[in-house]
């Protein structure tokens, strides 16, 4: 569709969030980070008139993420099964940058397709399994791991793993507080006994 600037010289007033690329920081697209989303929020509070409710999710989102909860240090895998195809969100991303937040590591690669075989590698204590849609669509993303050749993976065989709508880390805007809060109680989780 172009960019705004076509847009723009058309007389189409036209605004772009900064983490709305297909692949974030590879190619033309900036970085997807906690900034680049509070920056964003901000930019809706000017262009719609609402910038003291902008700046109200904005202290909210700055005061969840200076709470002072320790999380213990651990690796963690983003990854969504996609037609056949196994996509992991890597460090360019939001989750990346809310895992670094959280004094966590994320597993990533330098191309976002990964085979089984690297998947079956996988030494993550924490999985978050990325779905579309509703809860049919997240229930079919996490039957995912069901396949035997998971159960040996640390995050399966402790039951640290977790849904996470693609939604809540790509371009959530005003939603990322509940991004940041969801994440969070799912890093401080415990395993099973």
């Amino acid at each position: 569709l172009g960019d705004t600037s076509s847009w723009i010289a058309n007389g189409i007033p036209a605004y772009i969030q900064d983490a709305s690329g297909p692949v974030p920081a590879k190619g033309r697209f900036p970085a997807c980070t906690i900034a680049s989303e509070k920056r964003f929020i901000s930019n809706m509070g000017l262009a719609l008139g609402k910038q003291q409710q902008a700046r109200d999710i904005i202290q909210k989102i700055d005061a969840e993420l200076q709470a002072a909860e320790k999380i213990p240090a651990q690796r963690v895998l983003f990854v969504e099964f996609l037609n056949g195809n196994i996509e992991v969100f890597g460090n360019d991303l939001l989750c990346g940058d809310i895992i670094r937040h959280y004094g966590c590591s994320l597993v990533s690669y330098s191309a976002p397709f990964i085979s089984q075989e690297e998947m079956i590698e996988m030494q993550a204590a924490k999985i978050f399994i990325v779905y579309h849609g509703g809860e049919q669509q997240k229930q079919a993303a996490l039957a995912q791991l069901h396949n035997p050749l998971y159960k040996h993976l640390p995050a399966v065989a402790s039951g640290q793993v977790y849904p996470i709508a693609y939604k809540q880390i790509v371009a959530p805007g005003s939603d990322l507080l509940g991004t940041l809060k969801y994440i969070k109680q799912c890093l401080l989780a415990n395993p099973p006994q």
